[in-house]
């Protein structure tokens, strides 16, 4: 008799304890990533000018958020992203420079991969770099 008791208690704490776990699952919320902007164009840049821009993004979730890499579609594109971990209602940041040396217009398409919800992201820029301008004055002491 004592070891069916003791069977059937081992039995319910197995289902209690299985239940609790999966309840805690349930009452967690998972990071969830959210940009201030998606897109930026950057208009017309100089040739070897300035083509950062900063992308600013909140944890909305309630687990930390986490981001795993961030692609870019050329290596003309390099992004350099926030390595630690982001808690809930913190930022972070996405900075992202294109190589002015090209000149021309260009579309980019970067992906950013995390452990957020809504993983993958896509952020898009855009811009037109032209060409370098020769200074007269440079062609006037060249003569």
């Amino acid at each position: 008799m004592r070891t069916k008791i003791f069977i059937v208690s081992l039995i319910f704490l197995f289902i209690v304890s299985c239940n609790e776990k999966s309840g805690n699952k349930a009452d967690r919320k998972p990071a969830k990533i959210e940009f201030e902007e998606t897109n930026h164009d950057f208009g017309e840049v100089e040739f070897g000018g300035d083509a950062s821009v900063d992308f600013i993004f909140t944890n909305k979730g309630k687990s930390p958020l986490i981001l795993e890499d961030v692609r870019s579609t050329c290596g003309c594109t390099v992004p350099e992203w926030t390595r630690e971990p982001v808690n809930e209602s913190g930022t972070g940041n996405i900075r992202v420079i294109y190589d002015s040396h090209r000149v021309g217009s260009f579309s980019k398409t970067l992906i950013v991969y995390s452990n957020a919800e809504n993983s993958p992201v896509r952020l898009f820029i855009k811009g037109r770099i032209m060409p370098h301008e020769e200074n007269p004055a440079d062609s006037v002491k060249n003569n």
